[in-house]
């Protein structure tokens, strides 16, 4: 593990029932110069007792394991030792409902596995990245600053759009569902999700309060009222009237 001046220590604990993602994901935050000590825990049952015990700054969670599941661990680990959350979600259908269960849970992020040998790099790499803002962070619940009530005071826009990222789908459930319909106008919702996230996140956000919010589809009309999730893994264009697919190479795979 590297050294680092004036850079407080940190504490990092791994849980994952797989003994290969636990060297993968400890080899990624040995190279961390921030991070001073880490942890391992094999099963959700080890994972509470070694949240509790070594009071880890922040926590990468396996979402299927024996014992207890990531869910219940990391409500566990909410209620006794706070810590910033990095679930490591599989990329199933299950896996993306529950991931957006663990993040409006208080879950501080999550990172897909990776489909294929070729994408370890890429994953060591956003395990890396949500870790460092994870460990810049203190653990808090986040609080709506935006009264939607204000969103049409002043001008009446043809369009509102959002874009989110770290934090965004507890944030847009908490926002979304305090908004009262009906609106003069559409929303288009863009939230950082890779392919087969943003289905179970819409469907989430649609129970959340009064507004019907769907997944894009390509040529999805622009009604007054509607909300509109932007689909993982395409650009949105917003048009007069609809959105659009754009299927060109990503901006950035990262």
């Amino acid at each position: 593990m590297s050294d680092s001046k004036n850079v407080l220590p940190k504490k990092v604990l791994i849980v994952d029932d797989s003994g290969l993602a636990r060297r993968l994901v400890r080899s990624v935050i040995e190279e961390m110069p921030e991070v001073s000590q880490i942890a391992e825990a094999v099963d959700g049952t080890d994972g509470i007792k070694k949240a509790i015990a070594f009071r880890p700054d922040a926590i990468t969670l396996d979402l299927d394991m024996p014992g207890h599941s990531g869910l219940n661990v990391l409500k566990s680990v909410m209620r006794s030792a706070p810590a910033n959350v990095i679930m490591i979600s599989s990329r199933t259908t299950r896996g993306a409902e529950v991931t957006i269960e663990c993040l409006a849970a208080g879950a501080f992020d999550f990172v897909a596995k990776p489909a294929s040998d070729e994408a370890k790099d890429l994953f060591g790499f956003r395990v890396r990245r949500a870790l460092s803002g994870a460990l810049m962070t203190a653990p808090k619940a986040f609080r709506p600053n935006v009264n939607p009530k204000t969103l049409a005071v002043g001008f009446a826009p043809k369009i509102v759009t959002v874009a989110a990222s770290t934090g965004g789908p507890p944030a847009l459930e908490r926002f979304l569902g305090s908004i009262t319909g009906p609106l003069p106008f559409p929303i288009v919702v863009v939230q950082h999700m890779p392919k087969g996230f943003t289905g179970p996140l819409a469907a989430r956000l649609n129970n959340a309060g009064s507004l019907a919010i769907t997944e894009a589809k390509d040529h999805s009309p622009l009604e007054a009222g509607a909300v509109i999730v932007a689909k993982g893994g395409f650009h949105l264009e917003v048009g007069a009237r609809e959105v659009r697919f754009d299927d060109s190479p990503p901006v950035s795979t990262l």
